[in-house]
């Protein structure tokens, strides 16, 4: 399979992590890479369940290596009072911000990433889920770069 680039669809392997509240003010591991690179060709959260409260809460995604240093892929947004159906997507350009738009539809990914043997981490500085009412699902897809390689749920 191979990625079309800007306006091509999305290709890959495509995993599911099932909803959960990951918007809680902490650093989760939400996928792992295994037994080599990845090339990420989509990053889609769904917030399903609730709407988001009034707590500042800036978002990111960052690829955490198993040697070398973190990197983020994406700067944050904060998704402080987001509505219920609100989806969020990577643009692949590392510098961009996480970009959230409410319900009905989102950009995909225009510039497939490349992550290396580690986890991919959501890092969230606020918990806007107070009322422990939001969940949010996750959908990535990839190509292995190397033999082997996969991506899974952490």
């Amino acid at each position: 399979m191979s990625w079309s680039g800007r306006g091509g669809s999305i290709r890959g392997t495509r995993k599911f992590r099932a909803a959960a509240d990951i918007f809680d003010g902490s650093t989760t591991s939400i996928w792992t890479v295994e037994n080599g690179i990845c090339l990420l060709t989509g990053l889609l959260i769904e917030n399903l369940v609730g709407a988001l409260d009034g707590t500042a809460n800036a978002v990111k995604w960052t690829a955490n290596p198993t040697v070398g240093s973190s990197v983020d892929l994406c700067a944050t947004l904060d998704v402080v009072n987001d509505e219920l159906g609100t989806m969020y997507e990577i643009t692949g350009i590392l510098t961009d911000a996480l970009v959230g738009t409410t319900a009905g539809a989102v950009g995909a990914l225009i510039q497939p990433v490349n992550v290396n043997v580690g986890t991919i981490d959501l890092v969230s500085a606020g918990d806007s889920n107070n009322t422990n009412s939001a969940l949010q699902a996750v959908t990535i897809y990839y190509e292995p770069v190397d033999p082997g390689a996969r991506i899974v749920v952490a």
